[in-house]
């Protein structure tokens, strides 16, 4: 009985003396770097500069996916995290669907827009849909972008893909006046009413007609009329 009482307590401080020192070292193995990628790019100055609050922090037993959520990434989603020995994380991020970036005349800046329309400024272009605001009042208010603007928005968005129509980028003037520039500097034409009808129409004569072919000139697919309006640079 005291061999067992002996063994007993020895396997119970020797469970103790390891928790003990793990507790003691582990910590100090920090989070030194912080890798960042967004759809295979890396990351944005303004993402990563948040995700620089996360070094310093134990590489063993942070809590890191709630952390960075915590961090206010109201525009990225979090798609996986990694580490590398000895202090390396990595992370991951997808925008968020719908997303896209919008630039207006009135404040000249790069704004991100996410699917429920909240903007936040950044540096760079990204890869997602531009789209450019001319002569429309209040289209940003309060972070966010005003609800019938970003409702067309993203309607123009959604129906150029389905067709699967490639696009450069978006300006929009007013309801009257969307102009979408296509591929070689073709521009589209469209307004808000019957904004589907007319990118269909614009899906057939970019499926059907070689502008090339009929008229090198031709420079402006006007989708306003009952009949797509073919115009030229004279």
């Amino acid at each position: 009985m005291p061999r067992k009482i002996f063994v007993f307590f020895s396997v119970l401080t020797a469970f103790f003396l390891i928790v003990i020192a793990t507790q003691l070292t582990l910590p100090i193995i920090k989070i030194g770097e912080v890798e960042c990628r967004i759809d295979e790019q890396a990351c944005p100055p303004e993402l990563a500069q948040k995700l620089e609050s996360i070094k310093g922090k134990s590489f063993f037993f942070s809590s890191l996916e709630a952390q960075v959520l915590n961090l206010g990434l109201n525009l990225y989603q979090l798609n996986s995290i990694s580490k590398s020995w000895p202090t390396t994380v990595a992370l991951k991020f997808s925008h968020k669907p719908n997303s896209y970036i919008i630039r207006t005349s009135r404040e000249d800046q790069l704004l991100l827009i996410a699917e429920n329309g909240l903007a936040q400024p950044i540096s760079i272009e990204q890869n997602l849909p531009l789209i450019e605001v001319y002569n429309w009042d209040d289209a940003i208010q309060e972070n966010h972008v005003s609800t019938d603007l970003h409702q067309l928005n993203l309607n123009l968005i959604q129906l150029l893909a389905s067709q699967n129509i490639p696009y450069k980028n978006i300006k929009i003037y007013n309801f009257q006046q969307i102009e979408i520039l296509l591929q070689e500097e073709l521009i589209a034409i469209a307004q808000v009413d019957e904004l589907e009808k007319q990118i269909v129409k614009l899906s057939i004569v970019l499926d059907e007609l070689d502008l090339k072919a009929i008229d090198l000139q031709i420079n402006q697919i006007d989708l306003r009329f009952k009949f797509p309006v073919l115009k030229t640079s004279h």
